[in-house]
């Protein structure tokens, strides 16, 4: 099966662009967030946003309606907390590399401007040294090294070079996962569905 896959990945990675009709390249930027829910009285939950940045490549079939997208992207996520009587603040910064690889339909409206839809698999991998998140000495989770998710996208074309989008990511895998927990905190839930706002220049 793993020799099947590999084959069937390599044809694509050889036969797309032969087919494609243009290939575009690009820079992509942009900002997320996602729900972070703690029910503490010594604590309370921050900052929950994050931002994200790297290349992009489209390959463009049916006169530029149809393009497959991937992307390598640099994504850092904060996970901050404060403490309710010293308010004092426990900083974390997760860092990620993000492989999104999506299939993109634009409808064309006027010569300029074209609306569009796009989904597909994102692969994520953790590369912060520490795999850990403490949050003082009550609670300790661990983050999973490698998720996986799906993207669901609309946003608006500009000259065919500037995409502005709208993402929702729902979540497949766990991202991380309560290894102890204090009696001072009586729930910890990380909601893994984020929202992304995203901007993207192609060449």
């Amino acid at each position: 099966m793993k020799r099947v896959s590999a084959f069937l990945i390599l044809f694509l990675a050889l036969a797309l662009p032969a087919m494609a009709r243009r290939v575009m390249w690009g820079v992509q930027t942009g900002w997320d967030t996602r729900r972070l829910k703690l029910d503490s009285d010594l604590f309370r939950v921050d900052n929950r946003s994050g931002w994200y940045v790297g290349p992009q490549a489209s390959l463009q079939f049916a006169r530029g309606h149809l393009a497959l997208e991937a992307s390598l992207l640099y994504n850092q996520r904060n996970m901050d907390f404060e403490e309710n009587d010293t308010q004092e603040k426990l900083t974390n910064r997760l860092s990620y590399l993000v492989l999104p690889l999506h299939l993109r339909y634009t409808f064309r409206i006027l010569p300029p401007l074209g609306i569009f839809i796009s989904t597909g698999p994102q692969w994520k991998r953790y590369v912060g040294r520490n795999q850990y998140v403490r949050l003082g000495d009550e609670m300790d989770l661990r983050l999973d090294p490698s998720t996986l998710s799906w993207n669901a996208t609309a946003g608006v074309e500009i000259f065919r070079h500037l995409l502005l989008s709208v993402t929702y990511n729902f979540a497949i895998d766990q991202e991380c996962w309560q290894r102890s927990m204090g009696e001072a905190i009586r729930n910890f839930d990380i909601k893994r569905n984020s929202c992304q706002v995203g901007l993207t220049c192609l060449f």
